[in-house]
């Protein structure tokens, strides 16, 4: 989950006012709940929004950072998957995102949020 409000960018985070709390994700046991067992336990609460099944492509990626994807957020997406294995995560950023960090942060900070 993650606390923040209107003010928050790229983990700086005022929330004195408004605070806000979304859940993306919930793990019972090591093991990461289907988007089907999470909407159905969690989906009446502030979740960060499904927007279903995709393969992560150049062409998706390329889709979040032109903002053409729906239902995304001014930051972009996170991607979850499983192999038999382990949990692979990603992240892919909007371009206003990527702008609001370079223009609000110094380079070095910039770097690591990047």
């Amino acid at each position: 989950c993650e606390l923040w409000n209107n003010q928050s960018l790229g983990g700086w985070k005022r929330v004195t006012e408004h605070p806000e709390l979304t859940l993306f994700d919930v793990a019972i046991e090591d093991e990461l709940l289907s988007p089907k067992d999470y909407l159905k336990l969690f989906g009446e609460l502030d979740i960060a929004r499904y927007l279903g099944q995709y393969n992560f492509t150049r062409g998706f990626v390329e889709s979040i950072y032109e903002h053409k994807l729906e239902g995304i957020t001014l930051e972009g997406v996170i991607a979850k998957s499983k192999t038999r294995k382990e949990y692979l995560r990603s992240k892919a950023k909007t371009r206003t995102w990527l702008e609001l960090i370079k223009k609000n942060y110094s380079k070095d900070e910039a770097e690591k949020l990047i």
